[in-house]
């Protein structure tokens, strides 16, 4: 399991879901959690974005795994060294800020508890070619839909002393309002699910009240009423 937070709850979660393997750090937070901390208009900003994604991964793009962590911790810490005295160039200023540090001491953390580091012997990327179609293939790592769902949800309560009642509105017009875009974003061909594409509530009520008894015939688009 790929969780943001496993040195908090992976207890937690191992004791919920026995059957688990182990509890990671999701990567690509390690990632963004150290970029956001420098600045990226700075002209060595994309040597490295590339270096820090190099030294946390082996092998090719489809094939590749995050190391054990003796060797992770070691790649770590040379791209900190790498980049800790350089300059943004734009500003005159280091180009590490103080925040970066801190980042780098904590992902060093995570990698020496083995938070990081993927399961030896575990394929980490699904073959997902369509026939006739480009290779491709995902992370078994990835996100979901809700990611990034926690950070709108804090901009919703601005105050402390909001009444209950009118926080529980706003929640409700919020969750009600991204169900509802990331039903219209199902128009995209990456899915295969109910392509709604629309804003009419009520049509989308009815549309999912009926989808039990409803099979979509991909080829041709025609609708077949089970019996």
């Amino acid at each position: 399991m790929w969780i943001d937070n496993p040195q908090e709850t992976g207890v937690f979660w191992m004791t919920v879901f026995p059957s688990l393997q182990g509890v990671k750090k999701d990567i690509f937070h390690v990632i963004n959690n150290i970029t956001r901390t420098v600045d990226k208009a700075a002209a060595c900003f994309g040597d490295f974005a590339r270096a820090l994604s190099t030294n946390l991964f082996r092998g090719p793009k489809e094939k590749r795994w995050v190391p054990r962590p003796d060797s992770l911790k070691s790649d770590i810490q040379s791209v900190h060294d790498d980049y800790d005295t350089r300059q943004n160039e734009t500003k005159g200023t280091r180009f590490f800020s103080p925040e970066t540090a801190g980042m780098f001491k904590r992902t060093l953390e995570l990698a020496d508890g083995d938070f990081l580091s993927d399961p030896p012997g575990l394929d980490m990327q699904l073959d997902v070619t369509q026939p006739g179609k480009k290779r491709r293939f995902r992370e078994i790592r990835s996100t979901s839909q809700l990611e990034g769902l926690h950070h709108h949800d804090r901009s919703v309560m601005h105050g402390a002393n909001l009444r209950p009642d009118l926080g529980d509105c706003l929640f409700f017009l919020f969750y009600f309002r991204w169900n509802v875009d990331r039903m219209v974003e199902l128009m995209s061909s990456t899915y295969r699910g109910m392509q709604m594409g629309h804003y009419d509530y009520e049509l989308i009520e009815n549309i999912q009240a009926t989808r039990p008894f409803v099979i979509l015939c991909h080829c041709d688009l025609t609708m077949v009423v089970q019996i």
